[in-house]
Protein backbone atom coordinates (compact mmCIF):
# COMPACT_ATOMS: atom_id res chain seq x y z
CA UNK A 1 0.00 0.00 0.00
CA UNK A 2 1.08 3.51 -0.59
CA UNK A 3 -0.76 5.96 1.80
CA UNK A 4 -0.50 9.09 -0.76
CA UNK A 5 1.53 10.15 -3.71
CA UNK A 6 2.22 13.66 -3.68
CA UNK A 7 1.72 15.37 -7.34
CA UNK A 8 2.41 19.01 -8.81
CA UNK A 9 -0.13 20.22 -11.33
CA UNK A 10 1.90 21.51 -14.29
CA UNK A 11 -0.24 23.89 -16.76
CA UNK A 12 -0.80 27.11 -17.94
CA UNK A 13 1.27 29.09 -20.50
CA UNK A 14 3.18 32.31 -20.98
CA UNK A 15 3.19 33.99 -17.10
CA UNK A 16 0.75 31.46 -15.45
CA UNK A 17 2.71 28.55 -16.34
CA UNK A 18 3.74 25.71 -13.79
CA UNK A 19 6.94 23.66 -15.21
CA UNK A 20 9.31 21.98 -14.39
CA UNK A 21 13.40 22.52 -15.68
CA UNK A 22 16.45 21.37 -15.64
CA UNK A 23 18.56 24.36 -16.66
CA UNK A 24 21.81 22.62 -18.02
CA UNK A 25 22.15 19.17 -17.97
CA UNK A 26 26.04 19.30 -19.75
CA UNK A 27 24.93 17.45 -22.74
CA UNK A 28 24.11 14.28 -20.52
CA UNK A 29 21.04 13.82 -21.83
CA UNK A 30 21.31 14.36 -25.27
CA UNK A 31 21.07 11.13 -27.40
CA UNK A 32 24.19 12.37 -30.00
CA UNK A 33 24.23 9.65 -32.19
CA UNK A 34 23.32 6.70 -29.75
CA UNK A 35 21.06 4.91 -28.91
CA UNK A 36 18.42 6.53 -25.84
CA UNK A 37 14.96 5.64 -24.06
CA UNK A 38 12.81 8.14 -22.46
CA UNK A 39 9.62 7.21 -20.46
CA UNK A 40 7.42 8.99 -18.17
CA UNK A 41 3.84 8.55 -16.96
CA UNK A 42 1.24 11.38 -16.83
CA UNK A 43 -2.23 11.81 -16.25
CA UNK A 44 -4.69 14.85 -17.66
CA UNK A 45 -7.50 15.54 -19.89
CA UNK A 46 -8.01 15.97 -23.16
CA UNK A 47 -4.64 18.58 -24.39
CA UNK A 48 -5.79 19.92 -27.43
CA UNK A 49 -3.76 20.19 -30.43
CA UNK A 50 0.21 20.57 -30.46
CA UNK A 51 1.12 21.50 -26.93
CA UNK A 52 4.54 20.37 -26.34
CA UNK A 53 4.63 18.80 -22.95
CA UNK A 54 7.81 17.45 -22.09
CA UNK A 55 10.67 19.10 -24.46
CA UNK A 56 14.66 19.35 -25.50
CA UNK A 57 14.70 21.65 -28.13
CA UNK A 58 14.90 25.50 -27.91
CA UNK A 59 12.74 26.17 -30.74
CA UNK A 60 10.35 23.90 -32.32
CA UNK A 61 10.55 22.42 -35.09
CA UNK A 62 13.36 24.71 -36.28
CA UNK A 63 16.29 23.35 -33.88
CA UNK A 64 17.75 20.08 -33.32
CA UNK A 65 16.29 17.95 -30.64
CA UNK A 66 13.04 16.34 -29.73
CA UNK A 67 9.94 16.80 -28.13
CA UNK A 68 6.74 15.23 -27.13
CA UNK A 69 3.34 16.77 -28.08
CA UNK A 70 -0.02 16.29 -27.62
CA UNK A 71 -2.63 15.64 -30.89
CA UNK A 72 -6.33 16.36 -28.34
CA UNK A 73 -6.29 12.44 -26.54
CA UNK A 74 -3.32 10.94 -28.37
CA UNK A 75 0.52 11.48 -28.81
CA UNK A 76 3.40 12.66 -31.08
CA UNK A 77 6.63 12.51 -31.18
CA UNK A 78 9.14 15.28 -32.87
CA UNK A 79 12.83 14.92 -33.37
CA UNK A 80 15.36 16.79 -35.44
CA UNK A 81 19.04 16.34 -35.91
CA UNK A 82 22.23 19.02 -36.04
CA UNK A 83 22.42 17.64 -40.23
CA UNK A 84 19.06 16.87 -40.59
CA UNK A 85 15.58 18.41 -40.77
CA UNK A 86 12.57 17.08 -38.61
CA UNK A 87 10.63 13.59 -38.47
CA UNK A 88 7.01 13.95 -37.20
CA UNK A 89 5.73 10.99 -35.68
CA UNK A 90 2.08 11.40 -35.69
CA UNK A 91 0.30 8.09 -36.02
CA UNK A 92 -2.24 8.37 -33.99
CA UNK A 93 -1.71 6.73 -30.06
CA UNK A 94 -4.48 4.68 -27.58
CA UNK A 95 -6.04 8.14 -26.01
CA UNK A 96 -3.53 9.06 -22.76
CA UNK A 97 -5.26 11.99 -22.02
CA UNK A 98 -8.34 10.90 -20.17
CA UNK A 99 -7.60 11.77 -16.64
CA UNK A 100 -5.92 8.21 -15.95
CA UNK A 101 -1.87 7.33 -15.72
CA UNK A 102 -0.34 6.35 -18.60
CA UNK A 103 3.36 5.14 -19.52
CA UNK A 104 4.43 6.88 -22.91
CA UNK A 105 7.89 5.47 -23.91
CA UNK A 106 10.14 6.05 -26.94
CA UNK A 107 13.37 4.33 -27.92
CA UNK A 108 15.79 5.67 -30.64
CA UNK A 109 18.38 2.78 -31.48
CA UNK A 110 20.15 1.64 -34.64
CA UNK A 111 18.93 -1.58 -36.70
CA UNK A 112 20.60 -2.91 -39.87
CA UNK A 113 17.36 -3.30 -43.27
CA UNK A 114 18.69 -4.59 -46.39
CA UNK A 115 22.66 -3.78 -45.95
CA UNK A 116 21.63 -0.64 -44.60
CA UNK A 117 22.31 0.81 -41.40
CA UNK A 118 19.80 2.97 -40.15
CA UNK A 119 18.39 5.35 -37.17
CA UNK A 120 14.86 4.37 -35.70
CA UNK A 121 12.46 6.02 -33.31
CA UNK A 122 9.40 3.18 -32.02
CA UNK A 123 6.99 4.29 -29.32
CA UNK A 124 4.91 2.60 -26.80
CA UNK A 125 1.99 3.18 -25.10
CA UNK A 126 1.56 1.60 -21.50
CA UNK A 127 3.81 -1.26 -22.96
CA UNK A 128 2.49 -1.77 -26.48
CA UNK A 129 4.64 -1.02 -29.26
CA UNK A 130 2.54 1.62 -31.63
CA UNK A 131 1.59 0.58 -35.51
CA UNK A 132 4.00 3.24 -37.29
CA UNK A 133 3.07 4.70 -40.85
CA UNK A 134 6.34 4.69 -43.21
CA UNK A 135 9.06 2.45 -42.57
CA UNK A 136 8.55 -0.75 -41.00
CA UNK A 137 4.99 -0.99 -39.52
CA UNK A 138 6.04 -0.70 -35.70
CA UNK A 139 8.71 1.81 -36.26
CA UNK A 140 9.60 4.77 -37.74
CA UNK A 141 12.96 5.27 -40.05
CA UNK A 142 14.99 8.33 -39.31
CA UNK A 143 17.02 6.97 -42.79
CA UNK A 144 20.71 6.23 -42.96
CA UNK A 145 23.75 9.06 -41.20
CA UNK A 146 20.62 10.74 -40.14
CA UNK A 147 23.47 13.02 -37.63
CA UNK A 148 23.25 13.61 -34.27
CA UNK A 149 20.28 14.62 -31.88
CA UNK A 150 21.45 16.97 -29.48
CA UNK A 151 20.05 20.62 -28.02
CA UNK A 152 21.55 23.05 -25.34
CA UNK A 153 18.12 23.74 -24.75
CA UNK A 154 16.78 23.58 -21.18
CA UNK A 155 14.91 20.10 -20.46
CA UNK A 156 11.24 20.35 -19.81
CA UNK A 157 8.12 19.16 -18.38
CA UNK A 158 4.86 21.56 -19.20
CA UNK A 159 4.03 23.93 -21.79
CA UNK A 160 6.89 26.16 -22.57
CA UNK A 161 7.54 29.46 -25.28
CA UNK A 162 6.43 28.64 -28.66
CA UNK A 163 6.29 25.03 -28.52
CA UNK A 164 2.12 24.51 -29.57
CA UNK A 165 -0.71 26.40 -29.61
CA UNK A 166 -2.62 24.71 -26.31
CA UNK A 167 -1.62 24.25 -23.26
CA UNK A 168 -1.50 20.59 -21.67
CA UNK A 169 -2.46 20.29 -18.06
CA UNK A 170 -0.93 17.16 -16.51
CA UNK A 171 0.86 15.48 -13.74
CA UNK A 172 4.20 13.51 -14.01
CA UNK A 173 5.53 11.05 -12.59
CA UNK A 174 8.44 8.19 -12.94
CA UNK A 175 10.43 10.51 -15.43
CA UNK A 176 13.49 7.94 -16.91
CA UNK A 177 15.76 8.11 -19.28
CA UNK A 178 18.43 5.16 -19.93
CA UNK A 179 21.56 5.73 -22.51
CA UNK A 180 20.64 2.45 -23.58
CA UNK A 181 17.77 1.31 -26.46
CA UNK A 182 14.93 -1.07 -24.22
CA UNK A 183 13.88 -3.76 -25.70
CA UNK A 184 10.45 -4.02 -26.10
CA UNK A 185 10.03 -7.21 -23.51
CA UNK A 186 12.02 -5.05 -21.06
CA UNK A 187 9.73 -1.82 -21.91
CA UNK A 188 6.41 -4.44 -20.98
CA UNK A 189 7.98 -6.05 -17.95
CA UNK A 190 8.83 -2.90 -15.99
CA UNK A 191 5.86 -0.53 -16.32
CA UNK A 192 5.25 -0.89 -12.53
CA UNK A 193 8.69 -2.01 -11.08
CA UNK A 194 8.52 -0.94 -7.56
CA UNK A 195 12.67 -1.43 -6.85
CA UNK A 196 14.08 0.64 -9.76
CA UNK A 197 17.41 -0.89 -8.52
CA UNK A 198 15.91 -4.31 -9.92
CA UNK A 199 15.54 -3.09 -13.68
CA UNK A 200 17.63 -4.79 -16.32
CA UNK A 201 19.26 -1.79 -17.58
CA UNK A 202 19.58 -0.31 -14.45
CA UNK A 203 23.15 1.18 -14.79
CA UNK A 204 22.10 2.57 -18.22
CA UNK A 205 19.87 4.77 -16.23
CA UNK A 206 21.16 8.05 -16.29
CA UNK A 207 18.24 10.04 -15.07
CA UNK A 208 14.98 9.09 -12.96
CA UNK A 209 12.61 11.53 -11.60
CA UNK A 210 9.91 10.24 -9.58
CA UNK A 211 8.38 13.37 -9.10
CA UNK A 212 6.55 12.62 -6.16
CA UNK A 213 8.90 14.68 -3.75
CA UNK A 214 6.21 16.78 -1.93
CA UNK A 215 6.61 19.04 1.50
CA UNK A 216 7.68 22.20 0.40
CA UNK A 217 10.41 21.17 -1.94
CA UNK A 218 10.62 23.14 -5.29
CA UNK A 219 12.72 20.29 -7.14
CA UNK A 220 11.96 17.31 -8.22
CA UNK A 221 15.32 14.73 -6.60
CA UNK A 222 16.94 12.54 -9.60
CA UNK A 223 17.67 9.46 -7.94
CA UNK A 224 19.52 7.74 -10.92
CA UNK A 225 22.76 6.19 -9.72
CA UNK A 226 26.13 8.01 -10.59
CA UNK A 227 27.11 11.45 -9.82
CA UNK A 228 26.33 14.54 -11.55
CA UNK A 229 22.82 13.51 -12.29
CA UNK A 230 20.83 17.15 -11.90
CA UNK A 231 17.19 17.25 -10.43
CA UNK A 232 14.44 19.27 -12.29
CA UNK A 233 13.55 22.52 -11.02
CA UNK A 234 9.57 23.97 -10.62
CA UNK A 235 8.82 27.31 -11.70
CA UNK A 236 5.81 28.89 -11.55
CA UNK A 237 2.87 28.96 -8.82
CA UNK A 238 2.77 25.67 -7.57
CA UNK A 239 2.18 23.33 -4.70
CA UNK A 240 2.54 19.77 -3.89
CA UNK A 241 -0.91 17.77 -3.29
CA UNK A 242 -1.97 14.56 -2.58
CA UNK A 243 -3.12 12.30 -5.71
CA UNK A 244 -3.64 9.09 -7.42
CA UNK A 245 -0.42 7.06 -7.58
CA UNK A 246 0.59 5.69 -11.07
CA UNK A 247 -0.31 1.52 -11.05
CA UNK A 248 -2.69 1.83 -8.83
CA UNK A 249 -5.24 -0.11 -10.94
CA UNK A 250 -2.53 -3.00 -11.64
CA UNK A 251 -3.58 -6.14 -10.80
CA UNK A 252 -3.04 -7.36 -6.93
CA UNK A 253 -1.23 -10.26 -6.72
CA UNK A 254 1.36 -9.00 -9.47
CA UNK A 255 3.61 -7.31 -7.75
CA UNK A 256 2.96 -3.84 -8.83
CA UNK A 257 -0.60 -2.66 -7.29
CA UNK A 258 -0.85 0.30 -5.06
CA UNK A 259 -3.76 1.46 -3.24
CA UNK A 260 -4.37 5.30 -2.12
CA UNK A 261 -5.67 4.82 1.13
CA UNK A 262 -8.58 7.21 1.99
CA UNK A 263 -10.56 7.92 4.90
CA UNK A 264 -13.87 7.15 2.96
CA UNK A 265 -12.66 3.71 2.95
CA UNK A 266 -12.24 3.12 5.99
CA UNK A 267 -15.56 2.22 7.16
CA UNK A 268 -16.06 -0.40 4.41
CA UNK A 269 -13.15 -1.96 5.01
CA UNK A 270 -13.96 -2.40 8.78
CA UNK A 271 -17.04 -4.24 8.14
CA UNK A 272 -15.69 -6.41 5.61
CA UNK A 273 -12.82 -7.71 8.07
CA UNK A 274 -15.41 -8.42 11.02
CA UNK A 275 -17.25 -9.99 8.25
CA UNK A 276 -20.31 -7.66 8.39
CA UNK A 277 -22.44 -7.50 5.06
CA UNK A 278 -22.93 -3.99 5.11
CA UNK A 279 -27.04 -2.61 4.25
CA UNK A 280 -26.69 -0.97 0.80
CA UNK A 281 -29.08 1.48 2.69
CA UNK A 282 -26.64 2.58 4.35
CA UNK A 283 -24.88 4.31 1.86
CA UNK A 284 -21.19 3.85 2.45
CA UNK A 285 -18.80 5.34 0.44
CA UNK A 286 -15.30 4.24 -0.14
CA UNK A 287 -13.89 0.85 -1.68
CA UNK A 288 -13.50 -2.68 0.11
CA UNK A 289 -9.27 -3.04 -1.68
CA UNK A 290 -8.85 -5.36 1.34
CA UNK A 291 -10.05 -8.18 -0.03
CA UNK A 292 -8.33 -7.91 -2.94
CA UNK A 293 -5.29 -8.97 -0.84
CA UNK A 294 -7.08 -12.48 0.56
CA UNK A 295 -4.52 -14.37 -0.14
CA UNK A 296 -2.34 -12.60 1.98
CA UNK A 297 -4.25 -13.45 5.20
CA UNK A 298 -6.91 -16.13 4.15
CA UNK A 299 -5.53 -19.60 4.71
CA UNK A 300 -7.55 -21.65 2.33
Amino acid sequence: TKPAFSVVQLKGRDAATIKATIPNDGGLYNAGNGEQTIQLKIKGPNAGFYPHFFTRQATWPSTPGWSLFASGTTWSFSVRSTTNGERRIQTATPSVFDDRWHTLTIVIYDSMVNNVNSRWVKRFTDGVRIIETGGNETARNLGSNYGSIESNSPMLLGWGGDKGMGAAAFQAADVMIFNKALTDQEVKNNLCLQDITQHPKYNNLIGYWPMNDGGFSRTARNLAPGTNRPDFVYDGVFQWSAGEAPCAGATPGSGSAQVLVKSVDLAANFFYWLRITAATGWNLEGTKWLEQYEIEFVKL
